[in-house]
């Protein structure tokens, strides 16, 4: 259950929207700590990204040291 927090909660800051379990979701809504919340969605499209032919592949495997010695 989505809600959105009215008041700050166990350091989620106000107007976060938390997922919660049902019963912890509706206790903050019977305390008036939050409100449902309900996402609407909206039409997105969805762009593909092309790559650079000329542009070199990258090595996503290689890792820099943690200390320079």
């Amino acid at each position: 259950m989505k809600v959105k927090l009215k008041y700050e909660w166990l350091g989620h800051p106000e107007g976060s929207v938390v997922d919660l379990t049902n019963i912890a979701g509706k206790r903050l809504i019977r305390l008036d700590r939050a409100e449902e919340f309900v996402e609407v969605k909206k039409d997105e499209k969805v762009e593909k990204k092309t790559k650079a032919v000329s542009a070199p592949p990258k090595d996503k495997m290689v890792r820099r040291p943690k200390r320079k010695k």
